[in-house]
């Protein structure tokens, strides 16, 4: 069941109590959506976020029309009125009906995130791998069985995150976050054709090409995971989160020096986004 955190939400154009929340909320797989960080009150990279709910619009056939502003001013509004300056807010977008001229309805609200600790920076995480790949890797559309099972096999094993690995046996992406495997100085990732986009992950090329890092598309099986040296994962909640077990395979991820200066580079960026458009 979908939570809603605060006091406040927001459903086409009226704001409502959050403890109405479940009386007017739609849980369906009809809906596409983004999940929005807010940190010190600034909605991190919402340009990119607005630019990929556009693409997921159009690759459903939905017209999604509203602006960046129109957008920006909601979020701030949001944010305002919970009084609520750090957090994930989520904007989506249900539609049902004849896709040609479907009912739509938005929403926009908190909800609960799962930031890592100091000490998973510091060691680095257990992850498991998962038989499944999603229908449309590219739109992030909602789940809710696919994401439910996760969720279930993450508690039973004790883990913070589950690897796909698809029908060709190859490991694709995370459930809510892109992976990067490091060998040698290069960085190796499944190509975006496979995947959903990650806002983070963009940002990570953009370092990895500031640092002289080469990145290679390249898809890794289990089989191979003996042969890196360390591996990461990117996301909204977690930012650029080592990874410290697959499984079986234990890597010293947290230590290595190419994914300590990737996690220092992208704090930096995302301290100097803050103060870029601290309003």
């Amino acid at each position: 069941m979908e939570k809603c955190l605060g006091t406040k939400f927001c459903m086409d154009d009226e704001i409502l109590p959050a403890s109405c929340f479940q009386e007017y909320f739609e849980e369906k797989d009809h809906s596409i959506y983004e999940v929005i960080r807010i940190i010190k009150g600034v909605p991190l990279f919402l340009e990119e976020h607005i630019n990929r709910l556009y693409n997921s619009s159009a690759c459903s056939n939905i017209t999604f029309c509203f602006s960046y502003d129109y957008i920006m001013t909601k979020i701030c509004n949001l944010v305002k009125i919970n009084g609520l300056v750090n957090g994930n807010v989520k904007l989506l977008l249900h539609f049902s009906g004849d896709k040609s001229s479907p009912e739509l309805h938005w929403y926009m609200y908190f909800i609960p995130h799962n930031y890592p600790t100091e000490d998973a920076y510091q060691e680095g995480v257990a992850v498991i791998l998962i038989r499944a790949e999603r229908i449309n890797p590219t739109v992030k559309a909602a789940n809710t069985n696919m994401r439910s099972s996760i969720d279930n096999e993450l508690k039973e094993r004790g883990a913070y995150e589950a690897l796909l690995v698809d029908t060709h046996g190859k490991i694709t992406e995370g459930s809510r976050s892109n992976v990067f495997f490091v060998r040698d100085k290069n960085l190796l990732t499944a190509g975006q054709d496979r995947i959903l986009p990650g806002i983070t992950r963009d940002k990570i090329l953009e370092i990895c090409k500031l640092l002289h890092y080469q990145v290679i598309e390249e898809n890794v099986s289990p089989e191979h995971l003996h042969l890196m040296d360390a591996v990461f994962i990117t996301g909204t909640s977690p930012k650029v989160l080592p990874i410290q077990k697959i499984d079986n395979f234990v890597f010293e991820s947290a230590s290595h020096p190419v994914v300590k200066a990737i996690m220092t580079s992208y704090d930096q960026l995302i301290d100097n986004y803050i103060k870029s458009n601290k309003l």
